[in-house]
């Protein structure tokens, strides 16, 4: 726990920048709280004071609200088992799965308590979720239109999926990486993210996604695929562009 939190406190400093830092009144979809923190102009550099939030998560429990008015009835599935998206998940909705992806694990299998799901293969039964919900997953998925299939298999009748990715103004997807006949080809120079499992620089992102993310989910069998970008810009000049698909 002690190294847990130092880590925290070490990734803050890394980001703080004297002339950029910046406080704000503003309420947070996720918690409640009521200040944000800017420690350096970036969307990184955004929490909200109290449940550290950033704007990926808080735009996505903004459009949540809007959009599933009576979470508390609702079952969702989110695909992450931590971050501040998971706590407001777990708070709000009347029951939450949810679960992480762990390399050479089978999806299914339980690690320290916590379920192992390939989005491409999942193990759930068909038409038991009203909501799904993952940030910045999908550019990190090999096979995103198996994942989109899987997710509209899962939800039931009239249930949304509603997710971030980084977003272009692209029309088209660029692809990155692609495995062909198991072997894995960088079409493009390979990139990098980060995430709390595995660090800084580790997971490779597959593709950057442009306008045709519509049409994808529409060919997983989704309707009213939309784009909402109303939190664009709401947090200290931050937020992101939220998709909602409907089954």
């Amino acid at each position: 726990m002690l190294n847990s939190h130092l880590t925290k406190v070490i990734n803050a400093f890394r980001l703080f920048k004297l002339t950029e830092i910046g406080l704000q009144r503003k309420q947070c979809p996720l918690c409640g709280g009521g200040i944000l923190i800017r420690l350096q102009d970036s969307e990184h550099g955004v929490r909200c004071l109290s449940c550290q939030g950033g704007p990926a998560q808080m735009s996505l429990a903004k459009v949540i609200r809007k959009r599933v008015p009576d979470l508390s009835k609702k079952t969702v599935y989110e695909l992450s088992s931590r971050g501040a998206l998971y706590k407001f998940l777990s708070r709000e909705s009347g029951r939450l799965v949810y679960s992480e992806y762990f390399d050479e694990v089978p999806s299914g299998a339980w690690v320290d308590g916590v379920q192992c799901q390939n989005v491409e293969q999942l193990t759930y039964e068909s038409e038991c979720f009203d909501l799904c919900t993952s940030s910045d997953v999908f550019e990190h998925v090999a096979d995103d239109s198996a994942g989109f299939a899987e997710l509209y298999r899962v939800l039931k009748p009239g249930g949304s999926v509603i997710f971030t990715v980084p977003l272009t103004s692209l029309e088209k997807t660029l692809e990155r990486a692609i495995y062909e006949n198991g072997e894995l080809v960088h079409i493009e120079e390979p990139e990098y993210h980060g995430d709390q499992l595995r660090g800084t620089g580790k997971v490779l992102c597959f593709r950057t996604y442009g306008m045709d993310i519509l049409g994808r989910l529409e060919c997983a069998g989704f309707t009213h695929a939309t784009i909402d970008r109303d939190p664009v810009g709401d947090f200290m000049g931050r937020g992101r562009h939220v998709i909602t698909a409907i089954k």
